[in-house]
């Protein structure tokens, strides 16, 4: 189904600070997302959460490298499908991430990352009852190059 009568309403609000070797950054975004018409005018939009919210602490101890925490959190929704908006919500979640670039160049990085720190049991989609959970603690390494 394509529901193309719907609204987004909401506000979101960015907050940073760089000194030195430190940088902070907030985001914060509230959307209130519902149908406009038909049977479902003025119920929520499924999945979609009211509340986000992250923060990310860097510092840059060397110009070569970057250690970043990052902790982010996703308010709770409607499950897949409930167009009524009766179902049980899935719940809120936070998570923890952790980055470790080094950069000996411009335009190249290699980076080891954490995601999911604390390995916190959450899921970002329910359909009819079924929970699909997201993914533990994962780790990746990578390289970046920019053109």
């Amino acid at each position: 189904m394509n529901f193309t009568d719907t609204q987004r309403l909401g506000s979101e609000i960015e907050i940073s600070y760089q000194k030195h070797i430190w940088e902070m950054k907030l985001h914060y975004t509230q959307m209130e997302a519902t149908f406009r018409s038909g049977e479902y005018d003025g119920r929520k939009i499924y999945l979609v959460p009211e509340q986000e919210f992250s923060a990310v602490l860097s510092i840059r101890p060397h110009k070569n490298f970057t250690l970043q925490a990052e902790y982010q959190y996703t308010g709770s929704s409607y499950e897949g499908n409930d167009f009524l908006n009766e179902k049980e919500q899935l719940p809120s979640y936070a998570v923890t991430n952790l980055l470790l670039r080094y950069e000996p160049k411009p335009n190249i990085s290699f980076y080891m990352r954490v995601n999911n720190l604390l390995d916190e049991s959450y899921a970002t989609i329910k359909y009819n009852g079924v929970w699909y959970p997201a993914a533990g603690r994962t780790f990746q390494l990578g390289v970046r190059h920019e053109f």
